[in-house]
């Protein structure tokens, strides 16, 4: 959406997307998820934990999916209301790929309204998995053999690597 004027996002605030004419900006320490039409305004959501890694708004408009530190070492995946600041649920990714040494890295764009993509990688591979949110069921998308995920933007990925 092309407004023809620069907005300011507040230094604190990283830009996770902009999707539909509305940038999702966060504040990490306090955990403030802020939709802010890109002509300006909206207001700051505060959620009560600290929230990582989060993905693109929902289909639905509201949601957002985040890790809660320290929960994503164990694939948790929390569903968080942008409107209220509560937690929907969260769900356990099931079939993550084995190995001590691989972790999820990111999450990225939502596949429908139930299935999001999330980032994996291991000091040897770098891959992306689709998770149902309903069920935690995980499915393999990419696998990247030989790559870290510095080194590389995976495919179905929103620039994260």
């Amino acid at each position: 959406m092309r407004t023809g004027r620069t907005v300011s996002v507040p230094g604190r605030y990283e830009a996770v997307s902009i999707k539909d004419g509305v940038a999702e900006l966060v504040r990490y320490r306090q955990t403030d998820v802020w939709l802010m039409p890109v002509t300006g305004g909206g207001e700051p959501v505060r959620f009560a934990g600290k929230f990582i890694m989060f993905s693109e708004l929902a289909p639905d408009g509201r949601t957002v999916a985040a890790f809660e530190w320290p929960e994503y070492r164990e694939g948790r995946l929390a569903l968080l209301d942008t409107r209220t600041g509560r937690v929907l649920r969260k769900v356990t990714i099931r079939g993550l790929p084995e190995g001590r040494h691989g972790a999820v890295s990111g999450t990225s764009v939502w596949r429908s309204g139930s299935v999001l993509t999330i980032t994996y990688t291991g000091p040897a591979f770098s891959g992306t998995l689709a998770v149902d949110v309903n069920t935690g069921q995980a499915r393999r998308l990419t696998h990247l053999p030989g790559t870290a995920a510095k080194n590389v933007i995976l495919p179905g990925t929103a620039g994260i690597g």
